[in-house]
């Protein structure tokens, strides 16, 4: 009996004998067809230098692009960490400094809390 409820629900929910989208679910449909193709731009753009690379060179070249593109991301992250840490010093003290104490409760729990250069627990 209970299976059966729960079957007639289901029919209910899904209007299995009236498949009619009305102009709420074009329109839906609609935005998430643009939320796909900006995906898989955006995977394309981030990702196309991987695939070009599996499909048209060798293993040694590869393991060589990856080498290099690693050790570039590392030294960019070894030059820009003292700016990065610079700015961030920077604007929180000007927000501590422009807000009562009030007010700085939400920014500086979210500057404890989201802090990238925070410890992270062992």
């Amino acid at each position: 009996m209970q299976q059966m409820l729960r079957w007639r629900f289901l029919q209910d929910c899904l209007k299995v004998n009236s498949w009619q989208w009305d102009a709420e679910d074009r329109q839906t449909l609609n935005i998430i067809g643009h939320f796909a193709v900006q995906a898989a731009e955006k995977l394309l753009l981030a990702e196309g230098s991987k695939f070009a690379l599996v499909a048209l060179e060798s293993n040694y070249n590869q393991g060589v692009y990856g080498l290099v593109a690693n050790l570039g991301s590392l030294v960019v992250r070894l030059l820009f960490t003292p700016v990065e840490e610079a700015a961030f010093t920077a604007f929180s003290r000007y927000v501590m400094h422009s807000m009562s104490a009030s007010q700085a409760v939400v920014p500086g729990a979210c500057i404890l809390l989201f802090n990238p250069h925070r410890r992270q627990p062992a």
